[in-house]
């Protein structure tokens, strides 16, 4: 193998990042064009590795992509809280402009210190969501009002999308589909591992 090392398991990037050209191309194309895009492939077949990769790709100036997992969100607070915070902190230049932005538009946070080198992970930040459907609207509604703020648009791209699916409240894909008919400013990308799940989720 010409001394090359192939890497399998977790997310590459770089020189170990291979092949995928087509879909690197196809996935820019619908991160700039604003284009909601379901991504779909079983658990360690590159699905996070391309996200990542063309997240890279497709940053400019007026366009900011957001990548969040959901994997371990249990309920649809979790899952709000995880993908608003991801929105606050992925594009905040500090740590106070992070927690401006939470209290500006989600009106409470909660906030602790931890040791870190990292300036926005220094502190622990919660943003004090309840299981209330007005708390999690409201955090659904972030990726819009940062774009809005900002002039720019956002791409959050969501990993393991299909564990909403197995929230005993089924209320979460109501409120996406509510939030996502109205955006303007913002998109998302849906990458989920379980096909059957993914599928029955948008068709039915």
């Amino acid at each position: 193998m010409n001394g090359q090392t192939f890497v399998f398991g977790r997310p590459v990037e770089g020189e170990f990042f291979t092949d995928r050209e087509a879909e690197t191309v196809r996935l820019k194309a619908n991160f700039q064009g604003g284009v909601n895009t379901f991504l779909l492939s079983p658990r360690r077949w590159g699905k996070t590795s391309l996200v990542r990769k063309v997240m890279g790709l497709a940053q400019e100036e007026d366009l900011k992509v957001v990548f969040v997992d959901v994997f371990k969100c249990k309920s649809p607070m979790e899952f709000s809280e995880a993908v608003a915070s991801a929105v606050l902190s992925q594009t905040a230049s500090r740590t106070e402009e992070f927690i401006e932005n939470a209290r500006a538009f989600l009106g409470r946070i909660n906030i602790g210190v931890n040791l870190s080198p990292d300036p926005l992970s220094s502190l622990d930040i919660k943003l004090g969501l309840t299981d209330d459907k007005a708390d999690i609207s409201n955090a659904l509604q972030i990726p819009q009002k940062i774009a809005g703020k900002k002039n720019i648009r956002i791409v959050v791209c969501i990993d393991e999308f299909q564990q909403i699916a197995k929230y005993p409240e089924k209320n979460i894909e109501a409120l996406l589909r509510t939030h996502i008919q109205k955006l303007r400013n913002s998109n998302f990308i849906f990458a989920g591992s379980e096909r059957h799940m993914m599928q029955e989720m948008f068709t039915s």
